[in-house]
């Protein structure tokens, strides 16, 4: 197989896991809508350019930077209490980017390219668009049944992870 069909096979790999965990993610919350992700060539030849630079990851008008590390996430709890206003404001209280699930489940967003750092840590990266800021109401209304288990998160993660490895 040539590094080609390997790279899309990846692709499409992460592609499915994603919207399938968007999508469950957005059924489970009632959320009343939620864009597919596409692989965009855009962003990622803009990671390339982040890798060959080695900078610092920050969010651009465009886009938001998603971290897998290992660290904790502080907005998990808020997520699964579907508390989505407080979980936008933290975020966007930060000026640079950090492990956090919400990047993953903007419902507005339908862009997506992942790769992984070999500047920071070495973490898988993926840069989500169009969209460089998070609204409240990107999120729509939802209603007040309990969202996802943590335990879901996790494992989506794991199985993310794993596609980006």
């Amino acid at each position: 197989m040539s590094q080609s069909a390997k790279d899309d096979e990846k692709r499409a790999a992460i592609i499915s896991a994603y919207n399938t965990f968007r999508f469950e993610f957005s059924k489970n919350s009632s959320i009343p809508f939620m864009k597919e992700l596409k692989w965009d060539l855009g962003l990622e030849n803009e990671g390339k350019r982040l890798l060959s630079e080695c900078k610092k990851l920050e969010h651009k008008e465009n886009y938001r930077v998603y971290t897998s590390s290992h660290a904790v996430d502080p907005t998990l709890l808020l997520i699964a209490e579907k508390k989505f206003a407080e979980a936008v404001q933290l975020v966007n209280s930060r000026s640079e980017p950090f492990t956090n699930l919400l990047e993953l489940i903007v419902p507005t967003q339908d862009k997506i390219a992942c790769f992984k750092d070999t500047c920071h840590n070495n973490h898988e990266i993926c840069l989500l668009g169009p969209n460089g800021k998070i609204h409240e109401s990107d999120f729509g209304a939802t209603s007040n049944h309990s969202a996802c288990t943590s335990i879901f998160f996790a494992f989506s993660l794991l199985l993310i992870s794993f596609f980006l490895s």
